[in-house]
C-alpha cells in the first residue's frame, strides 16, 4: 500500500532546484511509524501504576491487525488476549497520536496502532529464546520463523510461544499460556496479495483478589490473596481466568496502479472467556476477608484482640477452607421433589451447598473492512473505508466443581428470601423447574447479546510545501439485542427470547492543521467531534435476568481538540503538546447490594459528562554518540463536570426504588494518576552492548467515588460542613509514587563457527529496582455505604499493589 502523502518524505535534490528556480521546496510531513513518546512511557515506566494516557479508558484506543478493526462490540476494547505473547510477530506496526490522520480508519481520540502480522511482513529470520523472570509467569519459550518471499511469490511464518509460573508475588496465582501464530502470502502478479493469518493465545491464570488494607496489615502482606487456601496440603486458588479466542484473517492487497491500493480484510474470532469463583446457597460465606469475619467488626475490644492474634498466628483463617466446604456438602442429604419438573420425580442426594461456578463469555464475530488509499495529483491523497462486524456474545454460568456434592439446585436464593413459599419467583429456569444441576451444566442465567454495526468513513489529506491540511468524517449503524436462553420466574414474560432492537447512528468529523516550518520544526493544531452509540452493559439494566433497558438511552458526545509543537533535530528531539476532551451524556449500570434496600439493585447512572485537559511533554537529547537522555511528562486534570442521575431498580423486580441526584460534578476521574514524569539515561556502547535506566514519579491519582455517597440519603440529617459532612464527601487520593528500573543488553554473533551466521542477544532487566512495595496499582470503593452509621469507613476500599522487585533475563538467537 503506498503512504498517503503525510507518511512520506519528498527528496529535493540539486538536479530538481535547478529545473526552476521557482519551483517550490516541499517540507517532509511527519511520519507516524514510530510509538508516541508519552504512549511508550505510558506502556513501560508508568505500567506499575497503570497510567492511563490522557486518563481515558481503553475504549478510546483504536487497535487494528493486518487491517481490520480489532474492537469489541461490547466494550469497545480490543482483543489483546488474543495474541498475548506473540511479542516477535508484533513489531511490524503504525501508531497515531490522538486524531491525527491515519490511513487506515477514522480513529478515535485516544490513538490509533495498526500492526501487520502478515507473513510477508515479518523479518526473514529463525529466532528462539528463553527467559527466566519473576513476574506473573517465571520461564518463556518461543520459537518464531519467517521465510519471507520466495521465487514463486510465497512467504510463510509461523510461532509458538510457551509462558508457565507457579508461583510470583502472589500465592497461588499460577500461569500457564500457550501462544500459536502461522501465516502465509501469496504474490499474484505485481498487483494482487492474498494473506492468511490464524493466532490465539490459550491461558489459564490464577487471580489475585483485591485486598483490604486491614487485611493487609493482620497478615503483613500487602499481596494476600483472599482466593486460595491449602486442599490436600496442595494450594488451590478458587478464582482462574480461562481465555482463548482464536482469531482468522484473510487480507487481499490490491494495487490497480503505482499510487493506489485496496486493502479488503475478512476475520473471525471465536472462543471463550472464563472466570470461576466461589458461589453457595443459604450458607455461611466462604470468603476469608468477609466483612463480618475481620476485626474491625468485632462487637467488643476483646473479641477484636482475639481475632487479630487469630489471624496473625493461624494461617488458615486467612485462606479458603476447602475441607470444610467439601465437609457441608457431605453432609448434607437432601431431597427434591418433582426435579427437573417432572411430577413424582423425587431425588434423594448429596446437594452442594458450596460450589466453584465459571462465569462464561463465548463469543463469535465476523468482521469486513475495506480500506482505499490513493493519491489524487500532486498534492492529495484521499482514504476511505467501510467496514461490517456482526458480534454474539454468549454469557452464562455452569458448574465447575461440586465440592463433594451430587448437584447443585437451580434456585435464586434471594427471590426465595423476599418470597418464601412461592416456588415460582424462585426458579432460575421456570421451563425445567427444581432443576438439578452437574458438572459442566449451565445454571443461574443463559443469555446472548447480538450486536451489528455498519460504517465508513472518508479522509483527505492535501500537501503543501510548508503546509499539511486534513479532514475527515464517519457514520456509523449500530445496532443489538438481547436474546434469552432461560424463561426466568421472577420475569416470566420478560426474560426468555428475543428482546426489542436498540438501534443507534454514530458519526464523527475531524480536522487538522499542520505548519512545516522546516524540516526540523513543525507545529500543528487539531480536533474532532464525535457521537459514539451507548454500549450495551449500559443500556440493559439486568440482561442476567430480563430485556428491560434504560428508557433514556443516547449516544455519548465527544470533542477534543489538540496543539503541539514538535522539533526533530540531529541530537535534540522534542515534542510538546497541549489537549482538551469533554465528554457528555455517558451512561454506566452497576449492580450490588444496597444496604438500606436490603436487596441487589441496578444503579442505573445518566448525564455522566467529563473534562480531560492537560500537556505532555516528551524530550531527547544525544548528549554524545553513546548517550542519550530522555524525559517525559504527563500533566493532566481530568473532572466530572455534571450532576449525574440515577435510577435505582430492585434486581428481583421491575419496582422503581429510587430516583436520586449524584452530586458528582467537580469530583476527579479516578484510577489513574493525573501527573506522571519520567527521566531516564541510556548508554549504547560502540560495541554493542547498552545500558539505560529510567526513574518514574506519579502523583494526584484519586480513587474513583462510589456515587451512594454523593447522594442526599448519604448527608440526610448530618450538619453540613461538619466533620462528618465532609468526610462523607471527600474524595480519597492516593499518595505519590516512584519506580527505578534498569535494562541491559548485548549483542554478538554467537562465538561457534558453526554458527557463523547466528546472532546472540542477551537482555537484562530489573524493574522497581528500590523495591516500592507501598504503590496502589488498582483500587475501588465497595459499592456499599452505611446509611445508618452515615459511616464511609464501614465497607473500606479495595486495592492492588504493584509488585516489589522484578526481574526478567532473557538470551535470544537469531539465524539469518
Amino acid at each position: 500500500m503506498p503512504a498517503q502523502v503525510p507518511d512520506s518524505i519528498r527528496l529535493v535534490t540539486l538536479e530538481a532546484l535547478q529545473q526552476s528556480e521557482e519551483t517550490p521546496v516541499y517540507v517532509s510531513s511527519l511520519l507516524t511509524a514510530s510509538r508516541d513518546p508519552v504512549a511508550a512511557a505510558a506502556a513501560f515506566n508508568f505500567s506499575a501504576v497503570r497510567f492511563k494516557q490522557r486518563g481515558y479508558d481503553a475504549d478510546l484506543l483504536e487497535t487494528g491487525i493486518n487491517g481490520l478493526p480489532m474492537q469489541s462490540l461490547e466494550n469497545g476494547y480490543a482483543f489483546w488476549s488474543s495474541w498475548s505473547g506473540l511479542n516477535e510477530m508484533l513489531l511490524n506496526r503504525q501508531s497515531v497520536a490522538g486524531g491525527k490522520s491515519n490511513s487506515f480508519a477514522f480513529g478515535l481520540p485516544g490513538g490509533f496502532t495498526h500492526i501487520d502480522m502478515r507473513a510477508g511482513k515479518q523479518r526473514r529470520q529463525t529466532a528462539t529464546g528463553y527467559a527466566f523472570a519473576n513476574r506473573q509467569y517465571t520461564h518463556r519459550f518461543y520459537y518464531a520463523r519467517a521465510t519471507g518471499f520466495n521465487s514463486k511469490g510465497w512467504a510463510l511464518a509461523y510461532s509458538l510461544v510457551s509462558r508457565t509460573g507457579s508461583n510470583g508475588y502472589v500465592e497461588a496465582a499460577d500461569y500457564n499460556s500457550h501462544s500459536y501464530y502461522a501465516a502465509v502470502d501469496k504474490k499474484a502478479g505485481t498487483r494482487h496479495l492474498f494473506s492468511l493469518a490464524v493466532f490465539g493465545a490459550a491461558t489459564r491464570a490464577g487471580r489475585q483478589a483485591a485486598t483490604l488494607q486491614q487485611t493487609a496489615q493482620l497478615t503483613n502482606n500487602n499481596y494476600y490473596n483472599a482466593y486460595w487456601g491449602y486442599q490436600d496440603g496442595r494450594k488451590r486458588n478458587s478464582s482462574y481466568s480461562i481465555v482463548h479466542q482464536p482469531q482468522l484473517i484473510a487480507t487481499h492487497d490490491y494495487h490497480p496502479n503505482s499510487h493506489t491500493s485496496v486493502i479488503t480484510a475478512l476475520g473471525i474470532t471465536t472462543g471463550s472467556r472464563k472466570v470461576t469463583g466461589l458461589d453457595w446457597y443459604n450458607a455461611a460465606d466462604p470468603r476469608p476477608d468477609y466483612y463480618r469475619y475481620l476485626p474491625g467488626y468485632a462487637a467488643n475490644a476483646a473479641q477484636r484482640t482475639q481475632l487479630e492474634k487469630a489471624w496473625a498466628e493461624d494461617e488458615e483463617i486467612s485462606q479458603v477452607n476447602w475441607n470444610r466446604l467439601y465437609a457441608v456438602n457431605r453432609a448434607n442429604t437432601a431431597t427434591i421433589y418433582s426435579a427437573d419438573g417432572m411430577a413424582g420425580n423425587h431425588i434423594t442426594g448429596l446437594r452442594s451447598l458450596y460450589i466453584v461456578q465459571a462465569a462464561v463469555n463465548r463469543i463469535f464475530r465476523l468482521a469486513a473492512n475495506s480500506v482505499l488509499n490513493t493519491h489524487v495529483g500532486r498534492h492529495a491523497a484521499f482514504t476511505a473505508g467501510i467496514s461490517y462486524q456482526r458480534q454474539q456474545n454468549r454469557r452464562f454460568k455452569q458448574i465447575n466443581d461440586l465440592l463433594g456434592g451430587d448437584w447443585f439446585v437451580d434456585w435464586n436464593q434471594f427471590a426465595e428470601r423476599d418470597d418464601p413459599g412461592n416456588n415460582q419467583v424462585l426458579q432460575n429456569n421456570l421451563d425445567k423447574p427444581n432443576r438439578l444441576v452437574r458438572q459442566g451444566e449451565t445454571f443461574g442465567y443463559d443469555y446472548s447479546l447480538t450486536f451489528s454495526q455498519a460504517a465508513g468513513f472518508m479522509q483527505l489529506v492535501y500537501t503543501l510545501p510548508h503546509v499539511d491540511l486534513f479532514a475527515g468524517g464517519n457514520i456509523s449503524r449500530q445496532q443489538y439485542f438481547r436474546t434469552g436462553y432461560m424463561r426466568n420466574g421472577l420475569f416470566a414474560d420478560n426474560s426468555l427470547g428475543r428482546s426489542a432492537t436498540h438501534a443507534f447512528t454514530g458519526y464523527g468529523y475531524k480536522a487538522g492543521f499542520t505548519y512545516k516550518i522546516n524540516g526540523r520544526h513543525y507545529a500543528y493544531i487539531q480536533a474532532a467531534v464525535i457521537s459514539r452509540p451507548p454500549l450495551a452493559a449500559n443500556v440493559y439494566l439486568s440482561p442476567r435476568t430480563r430485556n428491560t433497558a434504560q428508557a433514556n438511552a443516547v449516544a455519548e458526545t465527544i470533542q477534543t481538540a489538540e496543539a503541539g509543537y514538535l522539533i526533530h533535530a540531529p541530537r535534540l528531539s522534542i515534542h510538546a503538546s497541549a489537549y482538551i476532551t469533554q465528554m457528555k451524556q455517558g451512561m454506566k449500570v452497576l449492580s450490588f447490594y444496597h444496604d438500606e434496600y436490603r436487596n441487589f439493585v441496578n444503579y442505573a447512572l445518566s448525564n455522566i459528562n467529563k473534562w480531560h485537559g492537560g500537556v505532555e511533554l516528551a524530550a531527547e537529547a544525544s548528549v554524545t554518540p553513546d548517550i542519550t537522555f530522555t524525559a517525559v511528562a504527563a500533566v493532566g486534570r481530568y473532572y466530572y463536570n455534571s450532576r449525574q442521575q440515577a435510577l435505582v431498580t430492585a434486581d428481583n423486580s421491575e419496582e422503581i426504588l429510587e430516583k436520586a441526584t449524584v452530586y458528582s460534578k467537580n469530583y476527579r476521574v479516578g484510577n489513574t494518576p493525573q501527573e506522571a514524569y519520567s527521566a531516564g539515561i541510556t548508554y549504547r556502547s560502540p560495541d554493542a552492548w547498552f545500558i539505560s535506566t529510567t526513574t518514574s514519579y506519579t502523583r494526584r491519582q484519586w480513587l474513583e467515588a462510589n456515587p451512594l455517597r454523593l447522594t442526599a440519603m448519604a448527608t440526610d440529617n448530618v450538619s453540613p460542613g461538619s466533620d462528618e459532612f465532609k468526610d462523607i464527601l471527600q474524595q480519597t487520593e492516593w499518595p505519590a509514587q516512584y519506580t527505578v528500573n534498569l535494562f541491559a543488553g548485548y549483542t554478538c554473533k554467537a562465538p561457534y563457527k558453526r554458527m557463523a551466521n547466528t546472532w546472540m542477544t542477551i537482555y537484562a532487566g530489573v524493574n522497581n529496582l528500590l523495591n516500592n512495595t507501598r504503590i496502589i496499582s488498582g483500587a475501588y470503593e465497595q459499592l456499599r455505604f452505611d446509611f445508618e452509621s452515615k459511616s464511609r469507613h464501614t465497607y473500606p476500599p479495595k486495592m492492588w499493589y504493584a509488585q516489589g522487585t522484578t526481574f526478567y533475563l532473557s538470551i535470544n538467537f537469531r539465524f539469518q
